[in-house]
Order: structure tokens, then C-alpha cells, then sequence
């Protein structure tokens, strides 16, 4: 029941947004009881919070399975902006934009989420440096380079993310996010030699 209940979550913020997703849409669009959504979820927040813990989640046995196949570090690193802008464009990613946005304004949930944000934000980096070590990148200024990169990357796609929802911008966020792989490309390439 618990699953039902943040999958429909996650549907309802990518359809409806942040503000105007309550527990009694996701009730109604799970063909539940608002009683058994507080019995899993006492409150909002609560919710919010698995809903983002099972976005996290998605998103990174998402990455796992696309990464698996590609054994060439380089080709793996090269991979990233692709595989971000297709879990941003999916129905987790605009639940999690939604969530970042809604709750920077949510006096109960603001906190609480930049922790979980923050924390996301430095697997992330920490992820990347990682396999930035298996192309043979070690130095604090590597790290720094692949951290900037990291932040650039991530906050880059979320912007052409909320572009690629309205059809009369979706073509240049696909433009963007090829040119974004071009600098990657050539980061790549400067930092190699």
C-alpha cells in the first residue's frame, strides 16, 4: 500500500505540481481512502519525504542499469548528461524538480529538504569522483574541476528540464543539452592532456 501510495505521489506532482498535489487527489487517483494515505503518512511531510527518498532511489538504480553495460570509463563518464536528462524528463525527475521548488517556500518542509538535497548533491559529486578516478584523475585540482563540472551538469539540467516541459521550447532544451555534452567532451579531453 505504501508503494501505491508514492508512486501515485509521483504521478500527481508531475501532473498536477507540487502545490496542488493533497492527499485527497492521491487518494482519489489511487482509489483509496484518505484515512489509509495518514495511516502510511501521518502527515505531508512524511510523504513528501518517502516520495522523495523513492525518487532518489529510481533515479539511482536508473543510472546503475544504464552505466552496467558500458565498460569504458570514458564512454561511462561521456554517458552522464545523457542519462540525467533522461531521468530528469521522466515523470521522477519532474516529481523531484517540483519537490526542490514546492518545498523552498514550505515553512515545514524547506529544511528538511535542503538536508536531503545537500546530502543527494555530494553522492552525486562523490559518485562522479569516483569514476573520474578510474579514467586516471587523482589531484585536488581534478577534483575540484570534476566537482565544478558536477554542479554545472546537474544544475544545467534541471533548467532545460523545465524547458523541455512546454513543447515550444523542448527542441532548444535538446539543443542545449547536446552542446552541454560537446563541453563535456572537450573537458574530457583538456583534462587528459
Amino acid at each position: 500500500m505504501r508503494k501505491k501510495i508514492v508512486d501515485t505521489a509521483i504521478q500527481c506532482l508531475c501532473d498536477l505540481g507540487y502545490h496542488q498535489t493533497t492527499t485527497k487527489i492521491i487518494a482519489e487517483r489511487a482509489a483509496i481512502s484518505r484515512g489509509a494515505i495518514l495511516h502510511h503518512f501521518p502527515t505531508r511531510s512524511e510523504l513528501m519525504e518517502a516520495v522523495f527518498k523513492e525518487v532518489s532511489n529510481q533515479r539511482t538504480e536508473y543510472h546503475r542499469a544504464r552505466l552496467e553495460g558500458i565498460s569504458d570509463p570514458k564512454a561511462r563518464f561521456l554517458e552522464l548528461v545523457e542519462i540525467l536528462w533522461e531521468t530528469m524528463i521522466s515523470p521522477t525527475g519532474v516529481a523531484r524538480l517540483e519537490l526542490l521548488v514546492g518545498t523552498r517556500s514550505d515553512p515545514e518542509l524547506k529544511d528538511q529538504f535542503d538536508a536531503l538535497n545537500a546530502n543527494h548533491v555530494q553522492q552525486s559529486k562523490d559518485n562522479l569522483w569516483e569514476m573520474a578516478k578510474t579514467i586516471g584523475f587523482h589531484s585536488d585540482a581534478e577534483r575540484n574541476k570534476i566537482d565544478a563540472f558536477t554542479h554545472l551538469y546537474v544544475a544545467t539540467m534541471r533548467g532545460l528540464s523545465i524547458d523541455a516541459l512546454r513543447s515550444e521550447t523542448r527542441e532548444g532544451a535538446e539543443a542545449a543539452k547536446e552542446l552541454l555534452k560537446e563541453m563535456q567532451a572537450g573537458m574530457l579531453r583538456t583534462m587528459m592532456s
